[in-house]
């Protein structure tokens, strides 16, 4: 999906934080002399942790999200004494690490439970990696509390975090996207009016507009839009084409990607430029403009510094739609040949090539990106 090479980046950064906050807490104990635990003991210590990870998950399932701090959990889950020797690190797309910080020797290991989206497991971590401890975690039941409750217990305790920190864009986002995904758009357009001030790049003027291109008000939203003070950009450009899309006007689109590609390509709301790239070439297809598909893939050789080589795998499928054979079979080669390329999907596109089938539809741009979504992976 696109929203995961947004996620890549995150996790990075997910993964640095975590690293320093073991690193530094092994600097803080112990000596470098000090022994190292035996494996039963890393056993014992991931044993001692589960109640708290059963109360991460007891949280979870009766506010709708994952807590964001561990005090989140005091007192109503746990004392403050069961998590002294534990820290909890969460990311708001829905990863998050218990860490033991009890007499750990310097830079020998720690037990920590990791949780991402296919689940958690307890494991012994260290500068070599992870060992699984294969400790066996309870997950307890799910309260009986009615869908509507939790949705009214989740837009609470977003608005708890909003209010708690007013100069974080994660909370806001994550709300108007929650919002949208319930179907609460009322809610959704009057929480974008509310926020806007504090989302950058027009986040906020993005996500209303586009749905109220989805509720029939396309026109004013396409207005407002162009009536934006960076309209006349890359990313201005872009959002027309866009919500032009969700209301169902490729001709409209593509005549927006051709303004776009008028300005250099650049990143906006966590995203960066070649996500918006990857749309622009997918409206294209939809007209079966390929010429407009090249420029895109030249527009992609501008803000390119290393050997990505996606551009390939859209030229390919373009030349082929041109009828230029030869030319789409040495781009098809040239994108097998790198295995860094995010576009190049390129499953029964050599066989339309050799076949001379100018009618193929390329499913290349419904590869590993999926559709783009302004709305925010929070859990």
């Amino acid at each position: 999906m696109h929203k995961g090479i947004r996620a890549l980046t995150l996790v990075a950064v997910f993964t640095v934080i975590v690293m320093l906050a073991v690193c530094g807490f092994l600097g803080l104990m112990g000596t470098a002399h000090a022994p190292r635990k035996t494996l039963e003991e890393y056993r014992a210590i991931a044993r001692s942790g589960r109640p708290i990870v059963s109360a991460i998950y007891a949280y979870k399932y009766s506010n709708g999200l994952w807590p964001q701090r561990i005090e989140d959990l005091v007192p109503d889950y746990l004392s403050e004494e069961a998590v002294h020797h534990w820290q909890y690190a969460w990311l708001y797309w829905g990863k998050w690490e218990l860490i033991n910080q009890e007499e750990s020797p310097v830079g020998v290991a720690v037990a920590q439970y990791i949780f991402d989206k296919v689940g958690g497991k307890w494991v012994l971590s260290s500068r070599e990696g992870e060992v699984p401890l294969y400790v066996p975690q309870r997950v307890p039941a799910r309260p009986s509390i009615s869908e509507e409750e939790l949705r009214l217990r989740t837009i609470a305790l977003f608005r708890e975090r909003i209010s708690r920190e007013p100069d974080s864009e994660a909370h806001p986002k994550g709300l108007i996207s929650y919002l949208i995904r319930t179907g609460r758009l009322p809610e959704a357009q009057e929480a974008c009016s509310q926020f806007n001030k504090k989302l950058s790049d027009h986040w906020g003027e993005w996500v209303k507009a586009s749905v109220d291109a989805s509720s029939g008000h396309g026109d004013q939203a396409l207005r407002d839009l162009r009536f934006l003070p960076d309209y006349e950009s890359f990313i201005g450009h872009f959002r027309v084409a866009h919500v032009c899309a969700v209301m169902g006007q490729p001709t409209e689109a593509a005549g927006e990607v051709k303004l776009a590609l008028g300005y250099q390509p650049e990143g906006a709301v966590g995203y960066i430029p070649e996500v918006f790239l990857y749309e622009c070439a997918r409206y294209a297809f939809l007209q079966k403009d390929y010429e407009l598909v090249l420029k895109v893939a030249d527009a992609y050789d501008r803000i390119r510094y290393n050997s990505e080589e996606s551009k390939h795998a859209l030229r390919a499928a373009a030349m082929l739609g041109l009828g230029k054979f030869d030319e789409a079979e040495v781009h098809y080669n040239a994108a097998i040949a790198h295995t860094s390329a995010a576009w190049a999907n390129v499953e029964g596109l050599l066989d339309a090539i050799h076949g001379k089938r100018r009618d193929y539809v390329w499913h290349g741009m419904e590869g590993c990106l999926g559709p783009f979504t302004l709305l925010e992976p929070y859990e």
